[in-house]
């Protein structure tokens, strides 16, 4: 009993100590939600579309683009800013809300980087 105990403990350590060096989930990965997993650097935590306001929800870990297509596709963002397209969407790491620009945009702003 006392090696299992003992080796119950090193586990334990060990899962501390990984869950403490700041290495985030890989892509593909769940995060957010209640155990507010994050994702590594250059990702971040992508939820359903239309679930900008949603408490403790939880998404998958995606890569952030670094190079996005010239054409225009709208999306608006959970920030409320009309994005050129969806990878400049993700190159700004901010979740989707719906296809098309923004409701509250009355001369839609389209931001590009």
């Amino acid at each position: 009993m006392p090696k299992f105990l003992g080796s119950s403990i090193a586990l334990t350590f060990a899962l501390l100590i990984g869950l403490s060096n700041g290495v985030g989930a890989k892509v593909g990965a769940n995060c957010g939600g209640l155990s507010s997993l994050t994702c590594g650097d250059g990702e971040f935590c992508q939820l359903p579309p239309n679930t900008c306001h949603l408490i403790n929800g939880t998404g998958r870990c995606v890569s952030v683009p670094q190079v996005c297509p010239m054409e225009v596709f709208p999306v608006c963002g959970c920030d409320e800013i009309s994005y050129k397209n969806d990878c400049e969407r993700m190159r700004a790491k901010v979740n989707k809300a719906h296809n098309e620009v923004c409701f509250r945009n009355i001369v839609p702003s389209i931001k590009t980087k």
